[in-house]
């Protein structure tokens, strides 16, 4: 498969927050909202010691409600917060519609990475997937 270039994950929103014609462009093409990356989403906001930010997890059900039923990217590389294992929980509902799966297997965390799945994978459409770890047991989750 040639690889083609990700879109930035900001870039929907940035473009419908410029003015009104931009914003009615980029909700008007399902192709723009098709990148999910949940780090580095939002500023956390801590009350006894769990984050209260919805923020996140609302951006999620707008980018799978706008792409419709287009492929999906999925990149989770960064170290996040705990939250954004909510944003990946949301997005693997989905994980039937992923088309690029890529994943740092630190960055969920001490989560068991499968923990973040429903109990039925359905990785059909992947058609490229990337998964690195230094300290993980990768053959826990993706046996062989």
């Amino acid at each position: 498969m040639p690889l083609r270039r990700r879109p930035n994950a900001r870039a929907p929103w940035n473009n419908a927050a410029v003015i009104r014609s931009w914003r009615e462009l980029s909700l008007s093409n399902r192709r723009l909202w098709t990148h999910i990356s949940p780090q580095n989403s939002h500023i956390c906001k801590v009350v006894d010691g769990m984050c209260i930010t919805q923020f996140p997890m609302t951006r999620c059900y707008r980018q799978l409600e706008r792409s419709r039923s287009l492929p999906l990217i999925v990149d989770i590389l960064d170290k996040s917060c705990d939250c954004d294992q909510s944003v990946i929980r949301i997005a693997a509902t989905q994980c039937r519609r992923w088309e690029i799966f890529t994943v740092d297997l630190e960055a969920t965390k001490a989560v068991y990475f499968k923990e973040l799945f429903p109990n039925h994978l359905n990785f059909s459409g992947v058609k490229f997937l990337e998964y690195s770890s230094t300290s993980y047991d990768c053959d826990e989750d993706f046996p062989v």
